[in-house]
């Protein structure tokens, strides 16, 4: 099973839902930060935030034509979603909602937030 975030937020700005890169070409991103996915939820014992001691970052987007083509090579897909409800608050623009225990646009157009895709071994 494979559940990320959709490959469209790569093409978005943060503050809102204007395209600002190019979706189908595989975009690169490069930022520096001192955390990761992984500390953005999460507190040490001491209440801050885990860091990280390489802080330049880099990410590629594949469009999701390309993410499930390469699981078409010697897997069958099962199932293939995409959501509007994200389990992290990865664009600063998302809100959270209780009721739905995620994150969610908010006064903005709906669009995919995560996918989902579940494949076996073709036997």
């Amino acid at each position: 099973m494979i559940r990320d975030n959709h490959p469209l937020l790569f093409a978005l700005n943060n503050e809102g839902m204007s395209m600002v890169q190019v979706y189908f070409g595989g975009t690169e991103t490069t930022y520096k930060t001192n955390q990761t996915y992984t500390s953005a939820s999460g507190s040490l014992a001491d209440g801050t935030k885990p860091q990280i001691t390489h802080t330049i970052n880099h990410n590629w987007a594949h469009y999701f034509q390309e993410i499930s083509s390469a699981l078409l090579a010697g897997l069958a897909i099962e199932t293939i979603g995409e959501h509007n409800l994200d389990d992290w608050h990865s664009p600063p623009m998302l809100k959270y909602s209780p009721d739905l225990k995620g994150w969610i646009t908010h006064n903005q157009p709906q669009v995919p937030l995560t996918f989902s895709m579940t494949a076996r071994k073709e036997a």
